[in-house]
């Protein structure tokens, strides 16, 4: 993972995104199994049900962002607006709820109130609130162990996992890197190792 500094979030417990992924599955494989398409709004009815959290939908001029979180009480508030064209299945707002969820799951004890704090802090990527919940909804939306095809166009993949075409084609293209950056220390590690068999000879 690059090192950059972020300034968007506020700092949290640090976690790589391997561990955001990991957290991000345990809904998946309870709730979810291996579906491309998620409906994170009858999502949200059944982790209500459950007790995960408390769903309040409030009308636009009433919030100043699209949504917040209270991971401690599991208050989750979006805007009316929001909220209803996540349902119409607008791929923003469909992150922008996935997001919160990755709020309330990583988040307890950590976030100030309300969540959309701001502030230069310098503080490390996986530091960081707000770059710790956009993986968590990428992953949410977009597992990359369902990814059949890493090269499909992100238009293809927008309409197939249901986000927008630049969440989509940024995932893509992470997962490209991924994979190009484990074949690499593959072929690395093959290389020393045939190295080291050919010297003891």
């Amino acid at each position: 993972m690059e090192r950059v500094k972020r300034n968007s979030g506020i700092k949290v417990k640090p976690l790589r995104t391997v561990q955001v992924r990991d957290v991000s599955h345990e809904i998946r494989d309870t709730l979810l199994k291996d579906k491309h398409f998620v409906d994170v709004c009858f999502l949200y009815e059944i982790l209500e049900d459950i007790g995960d959290l408390t769903l309040h939908i409030v009308p636009e001029d009433e919030l100043a962002v699209e949504a917040t979180t209270n991971p401690d009480t599991g208050l989750i508030t979006i805007r009316e607006d929001i909220y209803d064209k996540a349902v119409d299945g607008d791929g923003h707002c469909r992150f922008t709820l996935a997001h919160e969820l990755g709020h309330l799951y990583l988040h307890k004890g950590q976030m100030p109130e309300p969540t959309f704090a701001r502030g230069k802090t310098g503080h490390e990527t996986w530091m960081d609130s707000e770059w710790q919940a956009d993986v968590y909804a990428s992953e949410l939306l977009m597992d990359s162990r369902i990814v059949e095809d890493i090269n499909m166009c992100q238009k293809e993949a927008a309409k197939l996992f249901g986000l927008s075409e630049m969440a989509a084609g940024y995932k893509l293209k992470l997962l490209r890197n991924e994979k190009a950056k484990a074949e690499k220390a593959k072929a690395e590690k093959a290389k020393a190792e045939k190295a080291k068999t050919k010297k003891s000879h």
